[in-house]
């Protein structure tokens, strides 16, 4: 996770730190086993969507990371996070 960020925002404390929140999600999601288990596939679904509103959230605040997604799908999921994400999982 951090060389997808950190070229962008080296040194800036708040990136780092929910670079940290970030990975320690990444590595409870690796440790779910595949299954078709509704409960366990519930479980991913929902750190899956944490993951990826920390992502969105951060390179939405962060001007560094808005700078450096210039393609236009990220720019409008950036945009319109919460449209696509949404607090349900929150």
């Amino acid at each position: 996770m951090g060389q997808f960020i950190m070229p962008f925002c080296f040194g800036r404390k708040n990136v780092q730190l929910e670079i940290v929140k970030i990975n320690s999600e990444l590595l409870k999601i690796k440790k779910i086993k595949q299954s078709q288990k509704a409960v366990v596939q519930a479980k991913f679904k929902a750190i899956y969507v944490k993951i990826w509103q920390k992502i969105l959230l951060l390179m939405q605040t962060e001007p560094g990371l808005r700078v450096h997604s210039n393609y236009v799908a990220i720019l409008q999921l950036i945009l319109n996070r919460t449209g696509f994400v949404g607090d349900f999982f929150i």
